[in-house]
């Protein structure tokens, strides 16, 4: 059997929760057979985030999320994109606007798609009043290299990953803000793909996947490609 020593260190090394992050799924459900059957076999799931364009158009919701993505391993929290239509979104996924989700030692902020000062503000406040061990940014459009993040620049000090898509591409890299090291990873798990822009270092293109983050003391994130 495992000794004692074994044990404590399985215990410290194993994850509290574990998500799965996927993004821009868009449709038709054909195109995300695969990576919905992937998702299904996943074990020990908590929840899983998505980065928004998850329908272009009101009908497409039916065909091009539920019919594919039925019946996954764990809740799946959203927030919106640029082609979500809003209504529909709220039906299934509820309104992202100041959310936070609290699982554990780990707290998710929510910013929705166009999101202006006044969530800037919400964001700032709450992410200073929170003692969570590991903390999470979802927003659909990466926050950097572009500018505006400067206005979340009190809460970024805080945060340890910003997970995006929006770019259609897949990119993990890490920037500085004030001093504290922030890592934003895109990810793109539906069928549409552009190219990396030029100067873009470990930005992949043409691929699809989704990242298995397993949340304890601190964050451990692997990307899985779907063939």
């Amino acid at each position: 059997g495992i000794g004692v020593l074994g044990w404590w260190v399985w215990e410290l090394a194993r994850p509290e929760h574990v998500f799965l992050y996927i993004s821009d799924t868009h449709g038709p459900a054909a195109s995300n057979r695969a990576l919905a059957s992937r998702l299904r076999a996943e074990h020990g799931v908590s929840v899983i985030l998505h980065g928004g364009d998850i329908a272009d158009a009101p009908g497409l919701y039916g065909p091009w999320w539920e019919v594919p993505f039925h019946d996954m391993p764990a809740t799946v929290h959203a927030t919106t994109g640029n082609h979500d239509p809003l209504p529909g979104f709220v039906e299934r996924f509820g309104d992202p606007h100041g959310k936070v989700l609290r699982l554990g030692g780990t707290e998710i902020y929510f910013l929705p798609w166009g999101w202006g000062q006044a969530h800037a503000d919400q964001f700032n406040d709450r992410v200073s009043r929170s003692v969570a061990a590991n903390r999470i940014v979802l927003v659909h459009r990466p926050l950097f290299p572009a500018g505006g993040w400067q206005r979340l620049m009190p809460g970024l000090r805080l945060v340890n990953l910003v997970l995006a898509g929006h770019d259609h591409v897949s990119w993990d890299q890490t920037f500085d803000v004030g001093r504290h090291f922030v890592r934003q990873i895109i990810e793109v798990s539906g069928p549409k793909k552009y190219r990396c822009p030029v100067g873009r270092p470990a930005c992949v293109a043409g691929t699809t996947g989704y990242l298995r983050i397993e949340a304890g003391r601190g964050l451990r994130v692997e990307r899985v490609v779907i063939p």
